[in-house]
């Protein structure tokens, strides 16, 4: 099954460029109007840069980062993506509060990676992890507040700085647990910051229930991924786990009330994720947001060559880091096999 990108009220949207806020669907077919163009979900490929200075896994030079990072940026453009993702993903453990040098060492890393690839291929940053919730552009008391939020408007900066175009922001409404500690909603401050630096151009796609775990009683309802995701958790496989969340906080609200609520708080698109890096979408909560809002979908997580069939005809957008890796671990370099063989997979669907 194709998916059919847009509707009657979207292309007129489209239509008119000079729009001043064009809906979510519309915005986000210009931006990745090529895979649009031939009704297919939009590729967008991670780029996780190696450990930033100050940080404990920290070992390379700036240049050293830049270099590696434009490498894999050229890779993804080679094998026919349709945008780039750049997020610093190596700076565990993380922390609630990051420092300027990691949004001056994001900015440097985005900028080489926009002259490398040119200006018509789609560039996005997210920054991991947070900021004091006390620097709002609400709040007029400098008194910290023990409450945090994702690093989105340091992401949205270097955006801006570096000609990027949009990002993947955490935590945009309702407040989860990260490993990191509490994450509080960002929406109304994040939208306001972007007005205020004039990047209305640049689009927000937002997590909801990030990184999420099913409660028992969702999980006894479907055995056999219980099953799987026991077999497959990464807890086996490497030893360790991966950017799990809590969101016990929010757990009456359904995965596709709080996509409604992202959209009512002008989310340019939502993502939906599997429990865990790596770890799949479930097709069910997918399908489940995808008829509960207008916004564009993107499926951030455990995209592979075996399941792109579940997600390609639902999804606008597909966010891939770990199976393009090398043996589908996030941690490791790309493997050049693995993504022309997803992207060959992928357009042969395409008629």
């Amino acid at each position: 099954m194709l998916l059919h990108m847009s509707s009657g009220s979207d292309t007129n949207a489209c239509a008119n460029p000079g729009a001043k806020m064009a809906a979510p669907k519309a915005r986000f077919e210009r931006l990745f109007r090529a895979a649009c163009a031939k009704r297919r979900s939009a590729v967008i490929g991670m780029v996780h840069v190696q450990a930033l200075p100050g940080t404990p896994k920290s070992g390379l030079e700036v240049a050293e980062l830049v270099d590696q990072a434009v490498k894999e940026a050229r890779l993804y453009r080679e094998h026919g993506l349709d945008g780039v993702i750049v997020e610093n993903m190596h700076d565990t453990p993380y922390i609630s509060s990051v420092g300027p040098e990691v949004t001056a060492c994001m900015t440097r890393v985005c900028w080489e990676v926009r002259q490398a690839m040119g200006g018509d291929l789609p560039l996005g940053v997210q920054i991991l992890s947070g900021k004091p919730a006390a620097t709002s552009l609400s709040n007029t008391d400098s008194t910290p507040t023990p409450f945090r939020a994702g690093a989105n408007r340091e992401a949205l900066a270097v955006v801006k700085a570096a000609g990027a175009d949009f990002v993947r922001a955490e935590g945009f409404v309702f407040s989860h647990v990260g490993d990191e500690g509490w994450m509080d909603s960002c929406a109304g401050d994040l939208l306001r910051y972007r007005k205020n630096i004039g990047a209305d151009n640049v689009l927000v796609f937002t997590d909801i229930k990030k990184k999420h775990r099913m409660t028992l009683v969702g999980y006894l309802r479907q055995p056999v991924r219980l099953l799987w995701n026991i077999v497959t958790s990464p807890v086996w496989i490497t030893g360790s786990l991966s950017l799990y969340s809590s969101h016990a906080v929010t757990s009456d609200l359904s995965i596709s009330e709080v996509a409604r609520a992202a959209e009512f708080f002008l989310s340019d698109g939502v993502i939906v994720t599997g429990q865990s890096t790596g770890c799949p979408a479930s097709r069910r909560e997918v399908t489940e947001v995808k008829e509960s809002t207008s916004l564009p979908l993107l499926v951030g997580s455990g995209v592979t060559v075996e399941n792109l069939d579940g997600y390609s005809g639902v999804a606008d957008g597909m966010i891939i880091g770990s199976w393009f890796k090398e043996h589908g671990q996030w941690f490791n370099p790309l493997d050049p096999h693995r993504i022309s063989t997803f992207m060959e997979t992928l357009l042969s669907r395409v008629v």
